[in-house]
């Protein structure tokens, strides 16, 4: 079955790779500053909830990041894609016209909503004690992107009352920068007995799903990231070991590099299957969906950390050159292999899942 046959798919992909293509600032820079998100904003890839697409919204985001992918762009805008649109929808708090803002690009917030298990209470690290006009709030939150560049932060804490949501002025924390494996800065805060008033929290019907319903999302979406990143490598693995002459023959014919490459094929069309299906699952909202992305963020984690051993592998000394391409794919491989949980965590997730009957 192809998930891929909707209306729209080929014009769709054709518009983000000209897009793209046309990219080529430093890909270390966030895509908020070297204008990656202004010309996705103006082709109309950003707040496609709201656009009226009879193509469902979940369908153009994998594709969005699966050709981001495929190009080698590191597309860290969840925020813009997927958390504040998804609150957004579901909240009818007076903050929502910050959260207006900031999806008409005229305020950037960031956000800080993930949690060991943000999908129930006990799963979260960050406190919040009610005080006679807010929450005092204690805890810590990592690997927020954008920090930087925003104005405001969404985050996420425990309290008596339930797990909340809160809008607070980034003036107010205190937080530290971190560089991770491709180079892109990630910011890590600290909350020390932080004092917020009642009016910042973002009221919103069952906090608990709406978070998991972004986790899920979000995951998807790497995995779709991780399928662009892995194809792009099996293609300059393909082309230069049919160039590459050993014996006055290309290695590609050799029996031992052939096989390696076909493994490389099968891993592509499998995770391909996969996050087609789990696309599907949370897209039509069905009883499994969390074990399907669950599945396909496990198979993306796993294919890519081989496809980047076997292309290193093929491609000889020039697989490790920090001049050829393949160099940044294999970064970003490695990178998005483990972000939102590797094949390790989804699997020992799904078996609780299992054994729960869920």
């Amino acid at each position: 079955m192809d998930f891929d046959n909707f209306d729209q798919y080929s014009e769709i992909q054709k518009s983000l790779n000209a897009l793209y293509s046309k990219i080529t600032s430093d890909d270390l820079e966030s895509p908020i500053n070297n204008r990656i998100l202004e010309s996705l904003n103006k082709a109309g890839f950003v707040n496609i909830y709201e656009n009226g697409n009879e193509i469902n919204p979940l369908n153009i985001l994998s594709l969005v990041f699966k050709q981001a992918g495929y190009h080698g762009l590191n597309l860290d805008l969840f925020s813009f894609f997927i958390d504040v649109p998804l609150i957004f929808q579901s909240t009818k708090s007076s903050n929502s016209s910050h959260l207006r803002d900031h999806l008409s690009l005229n305020k950037i917030i960031a956000t800080a909503l993930k949690e060991p298990y943000s999908h129930v209470e006990e799963g979260f690290y960050t406190f919040g004690i009610e005080i006679p006009n807010g929450y005092s709030i204690t805890g810590l939150k990592h690997f927020i992107e954008n920090y930087n560049e925003s104005d405001s932060i969404l985050i996420s804490f425990q309290t008596h009352q339930g797990v909340k949501i809160a809008l607070i002025n980034k003036d107010l924390l205190i937080h530290e920068d971190q560089v991770i494996t491709t180079g892109k800065s990630v910011t890590q805060i600290t909350f020390k007995n932080l004092e917020i008033p009642f009016e910042n929290i973002i009221e919103t019907n069952d906090v608990l799903e709406l978070l998991n319903e972004i986790d899920l999302t979000q995951k998807l979406m790497r995995s779709m990231f991780i399928e662009g990143v892995t194809k792009k490598m099996m293609e300059l693995t393909s082309a230069y070991t049919a160039e590459r002459k050993q014996f006055d023959k290309p290695i590609a014919t050799f029996q031992a590099v052939s096989h390696r490459a076909a493994s490389m094929f099968i891993d592509q069309e499998c995770l391909s299957l996969v996050n087609q299906q789990a696309l599907y699952a949370l897209s039509m909202k069905t009883n499994n969906k969390e074990n399907y992305v669950l599945t396909a963020k496990a198979w993306a984690a796993d294919v890519s950390h081989r496809s980047s051993y076997s292309a290193q592998h093929l491609h000889g000394g020039i697989g490790v050159s920090k001049e050829y391409s393949l160099w940044k794919y294999c970064l970003l491989a490695k990178e998005h292999e483990i972000i939102h949980d590797s094949a390790g965590v989804c699997l020992n997730k799904i078996g609780k899942n299992i054994t729960l009957n869920q």
